[in-house]
């Protein structure tokens, strides 16, 4: 930001709003100041100084940061609510409308609106207090290198409403902060946000969420983690009074072993151990069980510590008996009160005893987690086991011993799909596999994380039934048969994902993904720092990776950098033929430092590699397949390797057409088709075919749906590849156009639009979203690129879009009759969400600039449009300027980035509609989803 400094004297300055756009740090420097601003960091200095935010209206997003970051000596102490500094000069300054601040000196005080506010801190000591509203802080610089959140221990309390910060790399960082939503970090280029209750973690919310007090455990003698000898009976005689007074019945056998289960359990992982007392005997334990008739509770229990002689005494209610079977809500209900026994509390405040002053975070309030928790999963389950939150403050409390120290694999079965549990496993190299499940999973190997496996009882899908206890490290994971997701942690993981559409990340550590098949059964690609593996023949899957080091397959293992990212390849060759290609472009690298080597050369044919990718391959007799392999490297020691697969065409029919439009249908066998002149409409049916399009607009049609197919482009050479074997792989030069069953693909769509102004490319899809709230297709918008081309502008263009709305009014509402009232109308919703149509005002301004001639309904169109951009970064309004961006990024990746359409016009307009809808400020995956074509299949450019 340029500096603007005011002199010593008592400035009186307000910002031009022709600079208001100019991002100043404004000086007020010494005197008592008034200064006014639009936005920027004002440093009032030493004075009583006077600043004032200057509202712009409908620009909300606009900000102006009190700053107290020049080098006051004393304690700065802002109140934004209270409209006050005391500046660390000794003055005090009043604000105006101020809504961020940021801090200086050796210790600040920073306190908040009940608006949204930002805050930035210093090195030194701080308080922060964001009172109401969505508060962002945002994290100093130790130095000139940018901090990252490593550098910083976030510890924040169980209600997820306050949290301490320190930093290994300051001593003198101290950050106390309450009622602060996020927490923000600058790296010099982007600001990276998170919520404050990502820092939470289980073991935390055990300690401080779920353990009574210190003297409600029974080793209250003695240091917290202490083991200890509990004894308990089983009550043998109705009490008097009391709870167990009503309808009084003893355990039975049966129902004793449970109990007795149960503790025995605790004494595996626990310090805790278990001595069983005969009541008979004159002696009492000191937990004791029980059932009585209870009215509004499936249980009742005291605390170790309270309730004198009741201390540790359980009551089951009549009914909680009638099934104790792991996973039963009886048995839910009995680790429930058994929790109490041992000193565990409600993680909320749900009995009127209760008057916790924190509540553990309502994400974590769940039976899954804790079974002290009163919220039970949607599927209908309930614990079998104690929860991994339960397990943390048990070992808290009573000490840790070591469970399944072993190498172990544990195979998932339909008894953990039907009940929620815990696996807690402290050593050993250990195996997950949940091949078993009858739907995808989702497993999450962080120690503490959740994991979905199997299908309930009822036949519904089971949703975080499966948790890991803190300290538990699981190397291994198998997948199931179906679509899954399998996350790895720090170990060195070996995931394994089946069958099925699988996303697989392997958290830190050197992790593997492993493939039941050959490599030359896969093909592997990258993309956004992803590495993709599919199966070739398409019964394997696609696997999507991240942070994977080795790919093993079942005839080798090869290594992955993080760097140098490539593509294998799939090219066709005639027999006796040279081709002669480039291989696919580095998807992380520019092409000046991208190096590409040949490592192992086919079997059968020749092939020579250029250090720029260009390669040759000579196609010799003596099999149908062949394949070679090359490194691709960045030159600082980065590299990965790829294989190209060469399917060799022995036999093949040629069929030429002519200088005039024609339609040449290929064989079921390999066929040559040349299309010469013409726009050509070109079908090489079965086969490998070679499809050289000519002259022309040229269109290769294919029986099947794009989703059956994968198109790969290289160099200037299209290669379409049937995953059903249907129409095999053809190889395409020279033809703009491909055809499917479903949806069209032009391939001349993203050049051409290279070719115009950007934002009159962005304008033509904001048009089709404003008359027709729908995605474009390729072809209407490359015929529209060479329209403005042609000198047709943007309002004469809106205005035929009108036209062509009136064609379809039953879809996009617009007819030949409709009132301008109408149109004003349709117009807001399309464009500003706005699900009632315009408001009074705009309606007014509208309706009398088109009467009057002022506008025409294409020009309306284009400044509603530049209003909705105007919104971006408003806290009201800003959800209006996302919504419109995310459809036109939805837009673009549809009609310019993947060249789509529909191949029947009505499916162009329903559809395209059906995607838009799907779209909202925040999210544009459903709507891509809606796509249905997954983009590692279709990179054309």
């Amino acid at each position: 930001m340029p500096d603007l400094h005011l002199s010593n004297g008592n400035d009186d300055y307000t910002q031009p709003s022709s600079e208001k756009d100019n991002g100043v740090n404004i000086f007020g420097e010494a005197g008592d100041d008034i200064i006014r601003s639009y936005g920027g960091n004002v440093l009032g200095g030493k004075g009583n100084d006077t600043i004032q935010f200057i509202p712009t209206p409908g620009q909300t997003w606009r900000q102006l940061i009190a700053a107290y970051w020049d080098g006051a000596p004393g304690k700065v102490v802002v109140d934004l609510l209270g409209g006050w500094a005391q500046d660390g000069w000794g003055t005090r300054d009043t604000l105006i409308g101020v809504e961020a601040v940021a801090g200086g000196g050796s210790e600040v005080e920073l306190y908040g609106t009940n608006n949204d506010n930002s805050f930035w801190i210093t090195t030194a000591k701080n308080t922060v207090d964001g009172r109401g509203g969505f508060d962002v802080l945002n994290l100093p610089w130790f130095s000139n290198t940018a901090p990252s959140w490593s550098d910083f221990n976030i510890k924040v309390s169980v209600d997820g409403k306050s949290a301490v910060l320190s930093s290994p790399k300051s001593t003198s960082f101290s950050a106390t902060i309450s009622n602060v939503e996020a927490l923000s970090i600058w790296d010099g280029k982007v600001s990276t946000q998170r919520s404050l209750s990502d820092f939470v973690t289980v073991q935390d919310l055990a300690i401080g969420g779920l353990v009574q007090g210190n003297v409600n455990r029974w080793n209250a003698a003695s240091p917290v983690g202490t083991a200890v000898e509990v004894s308990f009976s089983f009550v043998a005689k109705a009490p008097g009074s009391g709870v167990g007074a009503n309808q009084f019945r003893v355990f039975t056998t049966t129902e004793k072993e449970v109990v007795r289960k149960i503790l025995q359990d605790l004494t595996s992982f626990t310090g805790l151990s278990f001595k069983e007392v005969d009541e008979s005997s004159g002696t009492v334990g000191s937990m004791r069980f029980g059932v009585s008739q209870q009215t509004v509770t499936k249980g009742t229990s005291n605390f170790p510590g309270e309730a004198g002689d009741a201390a540790g005494d359980v009551w089951m209610d009549i009914e909680s008996m009638l099934n104790l079977a792991p996973g039963s809500e009886g048995y839910a209900a009995l680790l429930h009160e058994i929790g109490h026994a041992l000193g565990l509390r409600h993680p909320s405040n749900v009995d009127a005893s209760d008057h916790y002053v924190q509540e553990i975070l309502p994400a974590y309030n769940q039976t899954t987690y804790t079974v002290m928790s009163q919220n039970f999963s949607s599927d209908g389950l309930f614990p079998s086991t104690w929860g991994n939150m339960d397990i943390s403050a048990l070992r808290y409390l009573y000490g840790n011993k070591a469970l399944n120290i072993g190498n172990s694999t544990l195979v998932l079965s339909d008894a953990q799909a039907r009940s929620q549990s815990s696996l807690v496993d402290d050593g050993g190299v250990d195996t997950l596999d949940a091949s078993g499940s009858k739907v995808g999973v989702s497993i999450d190997l962080q120690p503490g994380h959740l994991s979905s496996f199997g299908v309930t009882a009822n036949g519904i899908p089971a949703v975080n039934n499966l948790s890991l206890a803190i300290g538990t490290v699981i190397e291994n994971v198998i997948g199931s048969n179906g679509d899954d997701y399998l996350l790895g942690n720090d170990a060195d993981n070996r995931i394994t994902g089946n069958y099925g559409n699988d996303w697989i990340d392997g958290g830190n550590g050197i992790d593997t993904a492993v493939f039941s098949s050959p490599r030359s059964n896969y093909f592997i690609s990258t993309a956004f720092g992803k590495t993709f593996v599919s199966s070739r023949d398409g019964s394997g899957g696609f696997d999507t990776l991240l942070n994977i080091e080795k790919l093993q397959f079942s005839d080798g293992t090869m290594n992955l950098t993080s760097k140098a990212l490539g593509a294998d390849a799939e090219v066709v060759v005639d027999l006796g033929n040279t081709l002669n290609a480039n291989l696919p472009v580095s998807s992380d690298l520019d092409s000046s430092n991208a190096t590409y080597q040949l490592l192992k050369g086919p079997t059968i044919g020749v092939a020579s590699i250029k250090p720029n990718g260009e390669f040759t391959y000579l196609a010799k007799p003596g099999a149908v397949a062949d394949s070679f392999s090359y490194t691709l490297s960045d030159g600082k020691g980065n590299s990965n390797v790829y294989t190209v697969f060469v399917q060799i065409n022995a036999d093949v029919q040629a069929l030429n057409g002519s200088a005039a439009n024609d339609q040449l249908n290929g064989s079921e066998v390999n066929d040559l088709i040349n299309g010469m002149g013409g726009d050509d409409q070109l079908s090489g049916a079965g086969g490998n075919d070679i499809v050289e399009g000519g002259n022309g607009i040229d269109t290769a049609i294919y029986r099947g749906k794009l989703m059956d197919y994968r198109v790969k482009i290289f160099g200037d050479i299209y290669q379409v590849y049937s995953k059903t074997g249907v129409d095999g792989t053809d190889t395409l030069s020279h033809v703009e156009k491909l055809q499917f069953s479903d949806m069209t693909v032009n391939l001349m769509v993203q050049s051409l639009a290279a070719t115009a102004p950007t934002a009159n490319v962005q304008r033509l899809m904001e048009l089709y979203v404003a008359f027709f709230n729908r995605v474009p297709d390729a072809d209407g918008m490359a015929y529209w690129i060479g329209e403005m081309q042609s000198g047709r502008s943007i309002n004469q263009i809106a205005d035929i879009f009108y036209g062509a709305g009136v064609q379809f009014s039953s879809l996009t509402g617009f007819t030949a009759t409709m009132t301008n009232t109408d149109f004003i109308n349709v117009i807001y919703k399309n464009v500003l969400g706005r699900a009632d149509g315009a408001d009074a005002g705009g309606l007014n301004y509208w309706n009398a600039e088109l009467t009057s001639g002022r506008a025409s309904r294409g020009s309306l169109v284009s400044t509603i449009l530049d209003a909705a951009h105007i919104f971006k970064g408003d806290s009201t309004w800003g959800w209006v300027a996302n919504l419109l961006d995310n459809k036109i990024t939805v837009a673009k990746a549809f009609s310019v980035d993947w060249g789509l359409g529909y191949a029947i016009p009505d499916d162009a307009i329903k559809h395209g509609m059906e995607i838009a809808a799907a779209v909202t400020p925040t999210d544009t995956s459903a709507a891509l989803n809606l796509i249905g074509i997954n983009g590692a299949d279709l990179a054309l450019f």
